[in-house]
């Protein structure tokens, strides 16, 4: 400024409007130097990040403390440090002595707006100081561990995902933030086979996952409860703020399967529901007025994270999770574990993954019933399909940081691989099933090759397994007869079945996807992620999709719908505004095993141009797929569709 009103003194040649601009310059200058800074930065590089505390604070404050300073650590690589003049300031309302309630009081913090709300907490600055401030413990603990979640810290940090390092840490002068739950107690139950499935630190791990996803809950099953009366095992909750609850607290919950509860012999550590399914199950929850808990059943954790962190989001403020974006947020999630670059790559081949995992849960396989006969061999297609997708998954593994590798095998690499061996190891038994003739297994070379398969492929994923720490017994395939170690080798084989252009194999089939409509009312919504087709169609009561497709021949035929498993819907299909049919659904468990409810109509139409109807009667209809098919008994499993 000196230099300024220098040159602006001394140079006689200035004419007036120069002055003048000089001069508005001046007073710019003076004006910026006053004006707040847009950002206060709370790590600018060089010093640690530094708090001051309350002089009381419970244990999961503590506990929230250390692993914030870890965060810090991870993000900065310096430690958070407790300072008196400690630029984030801790505050915990139930607490409070006089002193510090007069402190907190003269911050002009909005108190009144979240102190009688349990869970709560405030965010905001005053001058250069964050103020982190929490109606009671968890509170105050949420409200610390959202601060490392703007710093960039994942909650899924605890299965060895590190957060990216980070220049400077800064806060728009703006800011404030004040939450509290919408759902009162949001709980997990691991589900588990064995009691050997769950120890301490197992469990020690879990509730520093169910702090930073603010779970609040845990629900022991019938294998681990005997956890829950072990006076260590109560101490781990209580340090992570995790209330332990019993089944009989919870009757009556919303609740999210993640887990397959059924025979334990038949189960793998996989939890592979749609997003798009998750998706419209918890924003149906949310719309609802209720205030009832939430819980969340669950194998392993990090083979479920997407869903898993979109329960815990939702459980918390019921904000919708939006089909509409559902993709988008994905794709978001997958660039915030593993980078942009990874997540570009990762987004076709994880949405391709939960299209076949769709079509069958790779733990529920063996009671698929594909049909190797039809269209093709459906069933050399599935494992064909999957191979494609381990083949390319193979590619992504080197863009990989070193640092994220640890949760990407858990993440990523896992439940794909291990549900593609699954599929490889079960369907060859069926096929080895079908094959063989009473009597003659160990004369038929083509039902051996398919038996030796599936053994290679059990003894693969047991020895996956095992690398990744899984303790669960890998069931063995269900043959037709046992065959030696030395005949594994003899007959297994790496050729692959010559399987010709799907299309070429529809005759006069006519197969689609519901979202290939030709048109469609008001009120229509695409579901992405969702069903076979992986963009089911969720119709309104009363709404209508229209279809245009050719009849090939003058024969009975019949049409085939399939909808997302749903209890109590109803719709009526119909072709060219005649033969109305109505029907209504009841979900078999073979349906949520397919992922599909499929009904057929029986019709007759003359050759030609014809327009198929579905109208919604009831809410909840979401058609995926249909076919029309002159074959009235052909006995299929998939949607012979070709256009994904």
């Amino acid at each position: 400024m000196w230099l300024i009103f220098s040159n602006f003194a001394g140079n006689n040649k200035n004419t007036p409007k120069m002055k003048i601009r000089l001069l508005f310059s001046l007073l710019l200058c003076a004006t910026a130097a006053t004006l707040p800074a847009a950002n206060v930065y709370w790590f600018d590089g060089r010093q640690h990040v530094s708090y001051v505390r309350q002089k009381k604070l419970s244990p999961v404050v503590e506990q929230a403390i250390d692993l914030f300073s870890a965060d810090m650590t991870a993000v900065t690589g310096r430690n958070a440090q407790e300072k008196s003049n400690g630029q984030i300031v801790i505050f915990q309302l139930d607490l409070l002595d006089n002193k510090e309630f007069k402190q907190l009081t003269a911050l002009h913090v909005p108190i009144n707006k979240f102190i009688a709300r349990p869970e709560a907490f405030y965010i905001g600055l005053r001058g250069q100081n964050i103020v982190v401030a929490g109606s009671d413990a968890r509170g105050t603990a949420y409200g610390l561990l959202e601060l490392s979640r703007q710093a960039g810290v994942s909650p899924w940090t605890e299965t060895g995902l590190p957060p990216e390092r980070r220049r400077t840490l800064s806060m728009d002068s703006k800011t404030e933030i004040l939450q509290w739950p919408v759902t009162a107690v949001r709980a997990l139950q691991p589900f588990s086979n064995t009691r050997r499935d769950f120890d301490n630190d197992d469990y020690r791990k879990l509730f520093r996952l169910m702090l930073r996803l603010r779970l609040n809950t845990l629900v022991p099953d019938s294998h681990t409860e005997h956890h829950a009366t072990g006076k260590a095992f109560r101490h781990f909750a209580q340090e992570q703020g995790v209330d332990i609850a019993t089944a009989r607290q919870c009757e009556g919950a919303e609740t999210l399967d993640l887990a397959y509860i059924g025979d334990a012999s038949h189960e793998l550590s996989l939890s592979t529901p749609q997003p798009g399914i998750v998706a419209d199950q918890l924003d149906r929850a949310a719309r609802t007025a209720d205030r009832r808990p939430w819980l969340v059943r669950i194998h392993r954790p990090t083979c479920a994270d997407f869903a898993l962190q979109l329960f815990a989001d939702m459980a918390w403020s019921h904000t919708p999770a939006g089909s509409d974006r559902l993709t988008n947020r994905y794709r978001t999630w997958l660039a915030g574990l593993f980078g942009d670059v990874a997540a570009q790559k990762l987004m076709p081949l994880m949405t391709d993954y939960y299209r076949l995992t769709g079509i069958c849960k790779p733990e529920l396989l063996e009671y698929a019933d594909f049909n190797e006969g039809e269209f093709g061999n459906e069933l050399e297609r599935y494992i064909a399909a999957y191979k494609s997708l381990a083949r390319r998954l193979d590619s992504v593994d080197g863009t990989i940081d070193r640092e994220r590798k640890t949760a990407y095998e858990a993440t990523i690499k896992y439940p794909v691989t291990a549900a593609a061996i699954t599929v490889e190891m079960n369907l060859q038994a069926q096929e080895a099933r079908n094959i063989a003739r009473p009597g003659l297994f160990y004369r038929d070379h083509e039902a051996l090759a398919a038996a030796a398969n599936s053994l290679r492929a059990y003894d693969r994923l047991k020895e996956l397994n095992a690398r990744m720490g899984n303790r669960r017994p890998t069931p063995m395939p269900k043959l037709p007869g046992k065959l030696t170690d030395k005949q594994v080798k003899q007959y297994a084989t790496d050729e692959q079945p010559e399987l010709q252009p799907l299309p070429a194999q529809l005759g006069s089939t006519v197969a689609l996807n519901a979202a290939a409509y030709s048109s469609a009312s008001a009120g229509t919504a695409r579901q992405p992620m969702t069903g076979h087709s992986m963009n089911a169609v969720r119709l309104p009561r009363g709404g209508v999709v229209r279809y245009t497709f050719m009849a090939k021949e003058d024969n009975p035929a019949v049409v085939r719908v399939a909808t997302i498993p749903r209890s109590g819907t109803n719709y009526q299909v119909s072709i060219d505004g005649t033969q109305t049919q109505t029907t209504y659904t009841r979900i078999a468990t073979a349906d949520l095993l397919r992922g599909q409810t499929v009904v057929s109509f029986n019709f007759r139409v003359p050759k030609g141009l014809h327009t198929l109807e579905i109208k919604a009667l009831s809410d909840g209809v979401t058609v995926d797929q249909w076919m029309f098919d002159f074959d009235i008994n052909r006995q299929f499993y998939m949607f012979p569709v070709t256009d994904y």
